[in-house]
């Protein structure tokens, strides 16, 4: 494969793993934010590297063979703290010693993506997933949020498609 198809490979990763990085700040609270601002911080400036920096084909394959490549390195970085241009000796050095291949999941051994249309939460059975959703940190009145849920209840018994097909929910 072409330096260039693997390169283009490895962004759409660390882009797809910045991502979900974000989402999941989203769920955090405040605190744990300020806590984690350090963090959250490298990680954006690793992923930013990543995306710029031109790569080896050595360690383009080595950094391919991670679910998150974005996280092995944030989590080398954090050691070092140091430029970004420490970042390229970092990841050179990582590519060679290969000890990340026993302590990161693998891509290899990740579960087949499943297709958008399986994705945007089509059959998310509701009375499983709000009371989990309850349990975060959540400013609600909780006679909507029964209201909400008896209506819901109503429109899934009820086999009307318009009926059953909502959902609505603020963080």
């Amino acid at each position: 494969m072409d330096t260039e198809k693997l390169r283009r490979q490895l962004i759409d990763r660390i882009t797809e793993n910045y991502s979900e990085y974000r989402a999941n700040l989203l769920l955090k609270d405040r605190q744990e934010l300020i806590d984690g601002a350090g963090r959250i911080a490298d990680t954006a400036l690793v992923f930013q590297h990543m995306a710029d920096r031109s790569y080896k084909d050595g360690e383009l394959e080595y950094l391919l063979k991670f679910q998150n490549p974005l996280e092995v390195v944030t989590e080398h970085w954090a050691d070092y703290e140091l430029m970004p241009d420490v970042l390229d000796a970092l990841i050179a050095d990582a590519t060679d010693r290969q000890d990340d291949l026993t302590l990161f999941p693998l891509a290899a051994d990740a579960p087949a993506q499943k297709p958008d249309s399986l994705r945007k939460f089509l059959n998310v059975d509701l009375e499983t997933v709000l009371p989990q959703i309850m349990k975060q940190k959540t400013a609600f009145y909780q006679t909507d949020l029964n209201y909400a849920l008896d209506a819901m209840r109503e429109g899934a018994a009820s086999g009307d498609p318009a009926k059953q097909n909502f959902v609505l929910i603020f963080r």
